[in-house]
């Protein structure tokens, strides 16, 4: 993964809550150690891959439904790194004048900011 690379050798070693759920819902914003957790979570807990899909599925549904209602300003309060189908990326499907921010607790899990994309900038 490219952005492993960019880590410290420490910070690449010790998985992320963030990560852990990016390899659940088939992303690519995840490193090894994450991956080898996952595995780990999904053994002790057969269902979490199961409720981290159903979570996600929830969130792009509601994000989808506030849109479709005429909603065109978004603020998503994340914890961690992007991953698949984020709430700009559904809301803009919907209407592309949609603007929001993205106010994340501290750095998404040590690793380089992403820049502002389509009105949604990072905070």
């Amino acid at each position: 993964m490219a952005e492993t690379e960019q880590l410290s050798g420490q910070e690449a070693a010790k998985p992320t809550a963030a990560g852990i759920y990016d390899v659940y819902l088939a992303g690519s914003k995840h490193t090894d150690a994450e991956r080898a957790a996952a595995t780990q979570l999904r053994t002790a807990v057969p269902e979490a891959e199961i409720i981290a899909g159903a979570n996600r599925a929830f969130h792009q549904r509601a994000t989808r439904w506030l849109a479709e209602q005429g909603i065109r300003q978004f603020l998503d309060l994340g914890a961690g790194l992007p991953t698949q189908n984020n709430t700009h990326e559904v809301v803009q499907r919907i209407n592309r004048d949609a603007r929001g921010g993205v106010r994340r607790r501290r750095p998404p899990c040590g690793r380089p900011r992403p820049g502002a994309r389509g009105g949604f900038g990072e905070h």
